[in-house]
């Protein structure tokens, strides 16, 4: 005989299934979201970093070539002589980098400079300060005002 408390079954429904499922999807999703958006955010303030200080830019090359260099004296089992000589490039080529960066971030600053008065003649003379304080806000954390 099928009473009504034998016909239910101890296993998962198909609707409790679905919704596990959709609760792992879900959470999959939130941490896909979060690493992108975290990864954003660490790109960003490292960007506005180099920019506003010169002196922080310079850091991640040094500490490349510098562990650059350390590879290849252990891998290469380099003598003194030969070290030193790599050292002396790689310095030369640190050098090289840091002037192609600081000419970069000039000309990054000319350049958002110079759009804000481009923008600014195309503007009616009364929004000309408005825009002109919301684009120096704006720009000011990215270290690219001039200030």
């Amino acid at each position: 005989m099928n009473s009504p408390a034998h016909a239910s079954s101890p296993t998962p429904s198909r609707r409790c299934r679905l919704k596990a499922l959709a609760l792992l999807l879900f959470t999959l999703l939130l941490g896909v979201i979060i690493g992108i958006g975290s990864s954003a955010f660490l790109i960003r303030s490292h960007l506005q970093a180099t920019l506003r200080d010169p002196s922080v830019a310079n850091a991640p090359i040094r500490n490349f070539l510098s562990h650059t260099e350390a590879k290849l004296t252990s891998d290469l089992k380099l003598t003194p002589g030969e070290r030193s000589s790599i050292h002396r490039e790689l310095e030369q080529t640190g050098d090289q980098l840091g002037v192609i960066r600081a000419n970069t971030t000039r000309e990054i600053k000319a350049l958002a400079l110079d759009t804000i008065t481009r923008i600014e003649q195309q503007l009616p003379p009364e929004k000309r300060p408005l825009f002109h304080q919301l684009a120096i806000n704006h720009l000011k954390p990215w270290g690219v005002t001039g200030d």
